[in-house]
């Protein structure tokens, strides 16, 4: 697929990651069932696998007064760790007035809750609450144009490893785009839903984890705290 992305001069890495992610040498192809459709609706959670309120600053998000992440939900089952976010301006909106590339966040996770294993060095982000982890994804949001569809709005994750000897997350994993036909991420106006292989992760059903999410927010990023989750077994 021919595509044309448009970008407001700002995110050059943004283009980079995303041409990395055309590659696609990182696609999940499992055929394992999944506990959620990952079709973007909130329809088929519950309430209670809410993990945390408001990430970030409140009522701002990508690029100022955008895309504030309200709610994130988290559950798993023994092949998938599965995220949904709910968002204000929610994503349908914001892309009617804004088709721009930009960041959606950065969710961190440490796989034996040690901060002294795992990511030493303090990325961009400036957040120490990212120590010690051992996986990073990097959710990105944007407009692409292709030769065949016209011009498609997406979300999409790419997973890297802390590098320990570059002191970086540079180990690339897999990535996924809300236009690809696996449906590993999917948005609509309740929100964006995310599934993303255990193995992908180097995690394990029944693992505790520590999950940190940082949210682009006045264009730096907002400190946030760790969040204790359990993987289901």
């Amino acid at each position: 697929m021919n595509m044309i992305l448009r970008s407001n001069g700002r995110n050059l890495l943004f283009i980079f990651i995303i041409i990395l992610i055309g590659c696609g040498d990182g696609k999940s192809s499992s055929k394992v069932a999944m506990k959620y459709k990952i079709d973007g609706s909130f329809a088929d959670w519950k309430e209670n696998s809410l993990l945390t309120k408001e990430i970030g600053a409140v009522g701002y998000g990508t690029f100022k007064k955008d895309t504030d992440i309200k709610q994130m939900y988290v559950d798993s089952d023994k092949d998938f760790l599965y995220i949904f976010l709910k968002c204000d301006e929610d994503l349908v909106s914001r892309f009617k007035h804004n088709k721009s590339s930009g960041i959606l966040g950065y969710l961190y996770i440490d796989n034996d809750r040690n901060v002294k294993s795992g990511a030493s060095k303090v990325d961009s982000s400036g957040n120490k609450a990212m120590l010690g982890v051992e996986s990073l994804i990097w959710l990105a949001i944007g407009s692409m144009s292709s030769s065949t569809s016209g011009q498609e709005n997406f979300i999409s994750y790419n997973i890297s490893h802390w590098d320990a000897t570059k002191n970086i997350f540079g180990n690339y994993v897999a990535s996924e785009m809300s236009v690809d036909d696996n449906k590993r991420i999917r948005f609509t106006a309740d929100g964006a839903e995310i599934a993303i292989e255990l193995k992908h992760l180097n995690l394990k059903a029944g693992q505790e984890v520590d999950l940190v999410f940082v949210e682009w927010a006045h264009n730096e990023f907002k400190r946030v705290k760790r969040l204790k989750f359990q993987l289901s077994k």
